[in-house]
């Protein structure tokens, strides 16, 4: 059975609360088991941040697509570069460049060189 880790708050000395600074197995009194935390990030750095990596971006609609992100615009859509087609996780074809708008867009991570394969 998979455990949850659970980020709680730190308080500084002046009683205000700091960003989570350490894990823990435990949930935090009056939390059930199995409920998620979830940190916030701001959309705009983080997709400033992976520009010039390999992307994996999965769309609403179950498609997955793999490739480089070149660009993002000030609405967050996505240009994408070298892309490859993933449809329930079996190989659909090379897309060459693609532009995905951001309404489209149910998640974006970044991957590593060895998830490339994606196995």
């Amino acid at each position: 059975m998979a455990q949850a880790i659970w980020a709680r708050e730190v308080l500084a000395p002046s009683g205000v609360a700091d960003p989570p600074r350490s894990l823990s197995l435990a949930p935090p009194a009056g939390c059930e088991v199995g409920a998620m935390a979830t940190v916030p990030v701001n959309p705009k750095p983080f997709l400033n941040d992976l520009t010039g990596k390999l992307v994996l971006t999965k769309l609403k609609w179950g498609m997955e697509y793999k490739g480089t992100l070149k660009s993002i615009d000030p609405y967050m859509n996505l240009q994408l570069l070298n892309t490859e087609e993933w449809v329930d996780g079996s190989f659909r074809g090379n897309l060459g460049e693609v532009f995905v708008r951001c309404n489209n867009v149910l998640y974006i991570r970044g991957m590593q060189e060895e998830e490339s394969d994606m196995d």
